[in-house]
C-alpha cells in the first residue's frame, strides 16, 4: 500500500499530510463561507427599519430578533414578533 503524499505547510516547516491538507482548507472554505455570508445578510439587515447588524454569525442568529429582521427585509412584511 501506497503512502499518503506529503506536503509542506505554508510556513516551511513541517508537513502535513494529505488527509491533514483536506481538513486545513475544508476549515479556510468554511471560513470564508461564513464571512460572506455575514457580509450578505448585513447587507440585507441595513435595508430593515431599524439596521440591524450581525457580528458574530452563529451567536447573533440564536436570537430569533435578527431572523425576523432578515425575513421582514426578504418578504417586504412586518412579522409578528412574541
Amino acid at each position: 500500500m501506497a503512502a499518503s503524499p506529503v506536503l509542506p505547510t505554508e510556513d516551511g516547516e513541517g508537513f502535513l499530510g494529505i488527509d491533514d491538507l483536506h481538513f486545513s482548507l475544508q476549515a479556510e472554505q468554511e471560513d470564508t463561507q461564513k464571512k460572506t455570508f455575514t457580509c450578505w445578510i448585513n447587507s440585507q439587515l441595513a435595508k430593515h427599519t431599524p439596521p440591524s447588524v450581525v457580528s458574530d454569525l452563529f451567536a447573533d442568529i440564536k436570537k430569533g430578533h435578527v431572523l425576523l429582521d432578515l425575513l421582514e427585509v426578504l418578504s417586504g412584511q412586518q412579522l409578528p414578533r412574541d
